[in-house]
């Protein structure tokens, strides 16, 4: 339409598949087109991870100690983790290439009361199952069924099931998932809300209350488990 004319206008869109599409009576000035994308470029992982205390075989493996100390601190006792990993882009899978422990520090356990029991999480999901000994200098996930590679997306989940062992340290850890998507690579930490995870030895000393004659007293007596 030349400048100056008016009249009726119409315009409209008829059959086939469109991609993005602006409608307009009168455009004055620059048009600028956004095109979706699936936010692959703005992230800084496409995984979404989630982690619970569940126990392979005992749902209360997740039971907590209090330690003695002067601002009581409770940590997870050693038993399993159960991590659960999906893609948080829409219709795009990513590759899992492989899973690694991390022991951050560790020092030799300190006097702890039991704490509480964690409720167990159940899953449709088949978890993976996996172990590893904190105490190596290097420690490695072993697989107890299938292992890594493994591919997730928004409706395909994976669940791992992970069992450190703590030996006689508390150890702080976490989890790192190296990832391939969409020609983008990288490494996903998985740990407790931005914290290391903190673990218990089952070998720690452990205390619990005692009884005297006349009944229950408030006192702990010092014993390993």
């Amino acid at each position: 339409m030349s400048d100056g004319q008016t009249g009726d206008i119409e315009n409209q869109v008829n059959g086939g598949r469109q991609g993005a599409v602006v409608q307009a009576g009168a455009i004055s000035g620059g048009v600028h087109f956004h095109l979706p994308s699936d936010g692959l470029e703005d992230i800084e992982s496409p995984l979404i991870d989630t982690v619970d205390r569940s126990g392979k075989d005992d749902p209360y493996d997740g039971q907590t100690v209090l330690l003695v100390t002067d601002l009581p601190e409770v940590m997870v006792r050693e038993g399993s983790f159960r991590v659960t990993v999906e893609s948080s882009l829409t219709g795009r899978a990513v590759i899992l290439r492989g899973m690694r422990p991390v022991a951050l520090s560790r020092r030799p356990a300190r006097r702890a009361c039991h704490g509480l029991i964690t409720v167990p999480t159940f899953r449709r999901v088949a978890p993976r199952h996996f172990s590893t000994d904190l105490n190596e200098a290097t420690p490695q996930l072993r697989a107890e069924d299938a292992d890594f590679p493994f591919s997730v997306s928004a409706t395909d989940v994976k669940e791992f099931i992970i069992t450190p062992a703590a030996g006689g340290d508390e150890i702080l850890w976490h989890l790192e998932i190296d990832w391939l998507c969409a020609g983008r690579h990288g490494t996903t930490i998985v740990d407790d809300h931005g914290q290391p995870f903190a673990l218990y030895p089952r070998s720690g000393p452990r205390l619990r209350w005692g009884a005297g004659r006349n009944g229950p007293e408030n006192r702990c007596c010092c014993q390993k488990f």
